[in-house]
């Protein structure tokens, strides 16, 4: 599978909106569905993407990252989005969040096979 194939991405929020939007609102690479990987800090940054996404009919929901310096509990929380979406077509964006974030968020789309962009 390829990133214009997902109907899911999962973007790990930062407080640059562009790396986060441009893709997902890209016609070829357009999800019907974005989660958003928020930390406490990026709360703020999360409701400008969100509030983009839903203008152009794209679905949204967040998952809150209580510590972004625990790469276990970052890892979980991914796994857990990975097997509540078992089935669906997902891509990793990884240009946004911290650096710990997008390497927990690899490892799980590695293991998960999601195409990563």
């Amino acid at each position: 599978m390829s990133p214009e194939n997902a109907s899911v991405h999962v973007l790990l929020v930062s407080a640059q909106a562009a790396p986060n939007l441009l893709p997902a609102l890209d016609p070829d690479l357009k999800p019907d569905e974005a989660v958003l990987i928020v930390t406490a800090k990026m709360k703020g940054p999360a409701t400008a993407i969100e509030s983009v996404l839903r203008e152009t009919g794209i679905r949204t929901s967040r998952v809150p990252l209580d510590n972004e310096h625990d790469y276990a509990a970052i890892e979980a929380a991914l796994m857990k989005v990975a097997g509540e979406r078992e089935g669906q077509r997902i891509a990793l964006n990884v240009t946004g969040g911290t650096k710990l974030m997008a390497l927990a968020a690899q490892s799980v789309a590695q293991a998960w096979s999601w195409p990563v962009f």
